[in-house]
């Protein structure tokens, strides 16, 4: 099951998913992210659920003409299993409109096979990644 889970964003269940995939991991970091998903009702957390637990979890936000993957993970247990690209693929058919993520060189190969085409770019010193699935 797919939904809304930004009520549940503090919870141990959530933060234990959402480190793997916030810039700044350290605590103080995943805390200031979960502030501002609770200060800006225009971003939506959402996640996978089975058999009471949450497996995944995609923060995002609709803007005019697309929709902007701010974090996607699922939990160690349920990785390789499909279901970061189920959620993307629920986000994709719900909202009809392109979808872009900014990721590094870690995740990009994800988002290659979920059918986004990644344009690089120079980010923080590093090289980053706009991925875009039309």
């Amino acid at each position: 099951m797919f939904c809304d889970i930004k009520g549940e964003i503090s919870t141990d269940e959530v933060k234990n998913i959402l480190i793997d995939c916030v810039f700044n991991a350290s605590p103080a970091g995943l805390e200031k992210e979960i502030e501002r998903y609770l200060d800006c009702p225009e971003l939506r957390l959402f996640g996978w659920v089975g058999d009471g637990c949450i497996l995944g979890v995609v923060g995002f936000q609709i803007h005019e003409s697309r929709l902007e993957i701010c974090h996607i993970a699922t939990h160690k247990s349920a990785r390789r299993q499909g279901i970061g690209s189920q959620m993307i693929s629920v986000l994709k058919e719900q909202y009809r409109l392109p979808i872009d993520a900014e990721t590094d060189s870690d995740a990009v190969d994800f988002y290659v096979k979920c059918g986004f085409v990644p344009v690089s770019f120079q980010k923080y010193g590093v090289t980053r990644y706009l991925c875009t699935l039309k």
